[in-house]
């Protein structure tokens, strides 16, 4: 049995009758987006009208707006996620949990976890997450200790027991295109902006997000969750991505903020073209 798309009832004063159909291009939020008739300067979004073009208030609400579709048949984007033991190995503090819930909710997002303890586990399921058999895996999700520029795992007091944003930049160079990676792990990207880009630039990664400071477990995890709900919700794209940066500001301010929080994205080929025209480095 085929699925039907859901209709939206637009609000009173909406030039496009009572329901609005959106069809199997609109199964995403930048799709519903592309999907709205127009007229004139004049657009209906799900939810809301939006006249005299997308103002910043008609953008906030949909910004605000709900829009996850359960049964959208668009293929979801799987969490393939790396964690270290974060204490003694009597303790079962972990992850794993929040992404059954992910799997388990409407979005039913699939994932891969492995525990790493040491460098050449994480080299080994880094190598495999880079893989074309990953595709349908393209969020990486780094759940370890932090330090400025470093991912720390396994026993800290062994001298190897870390890995350096050069050296993964190293390893993942050139294999990231169409993907995302996400470290959830204190003040790992609490780095320049232009030492981020390079390493944007030079894995073809999409984003690049993470915290700036020491991060509470539970409250980092929380939005750990928004994050990736949020990914299946936009394309995979520099502007989806923005999109998705956008929703978390709005929506999850005082955590962006608590959290110090941050995403970066990649230079779009139209940006860098008009940055070079206008001699500005990207």
């Amino acid at each position: 049995m085929g699925l039907t798309a859901p209709s939206f009832v637009p609000p009173d004063g909406c030039h496009y009758g009572t329901q609005l159909d959106l069809g199997a291009p609109a199964r995403t939020l930048d799709g519903i987006r592309d999907f709205l008739p127009k007229w004139g300067n004049n657009r209906c979004s799900a939810t809301h009208c939006l006249c005299s073009g997308r103002t910043p208030k008609a953008e906030a609400a949909m910004l605000d707006c709900d829009y996850t579709l359960p049964h959208a048949t668009a293929p979801t984007r799987g969490v393939f996620c790396l964690e270290t033991d974060w204490a003694d190995v009597k303790t079962a503090l972990s992850v794993h949990p929040m992404l059954e819930l992910l799997r388990s909710c409407p979005l039913g997002v699939p994932f891969i976890h492995r525990n790493v303890a040491t460098r050449d586990s994480m080299r080994y399921y880094l190598t495999k997450w880079a893989q074309r058999a990953q595709d349908d895996h393209p969020i990486l999700y780094m759940a370890f200790h932090g330090l400025s520029g470093e991912l720390h795992f396994g026993d800290q007091r062994r001298r190897d027991a870390h890995l350096t944003l050069d050296e993964l930049e190293k390893l993942l160079e050139g294999r990231c295109e169409g993907r995302i990676i996400h470290f959830g792990s204190c003040q790992t990207i609490d780095i320049t902006r232009r030492r981020l880009r390079r390493f944007i630039d030079a894995t073809g990664v999409v984003s690049v997000s993470g915290f700036r400071q020491d991060v509470d477990w539970v409250r980092s995890a929380i939005l750990d969750f928004a994050l990736f709900a949020a990914f299946q919700q936009n394309s995979m794209t520099v502007a989806g991505m923005r999109a998705v940066r956008n929703r978390l500001a709005r929506r999850y301010a005082y955590e962006c903020r608590a959290l110090s929080f941050r995403m970066e994205t990649r230079v779009s080929r139209r940006a860098r073209k008009r940055n070079l025209s206008r001699g500005i480095a990207a």
